[in-house]
């Protein structure tokens, strides 16, 4: 869920992971998602394998992260 001050996300064992928009440190723009960082080492995946219409929630990570803080995904994958 993506509010005026940030995102947040509960798990399936019921654990609840926010982060605020003002402890953002980077998003990673994957196409038409993006997977937000936040300062204390959490990120949430906001991205369309996951969740259906996610246009208005990338909108608004987009309106309230600045530019400076966005990247574009890397296209190196782990051999892992």
């Amino acid at each position: 869920m993506v509010t005026g001050d940030g995102l947040w996300m509960r798990q399936p064992d019921g654990s609840v992971h926010a982060i605020a928009f003002t402890d953002v440190v980077g998003v990673e723009m994957q196409g038409p998602g993006r997977v937000v960082y936040g300062r204390d080492n959490c990120f949430l995946p906001v991205l369309p394998d996951l969740f259906a219409g996610i246009g208005p929630a990338v909108a608004a990570i987009d309106t309230a992260v600045p530019a400076q803080l966005r990247f574009p995904a890397s296209a190196f994958r782990s051999a892992d």
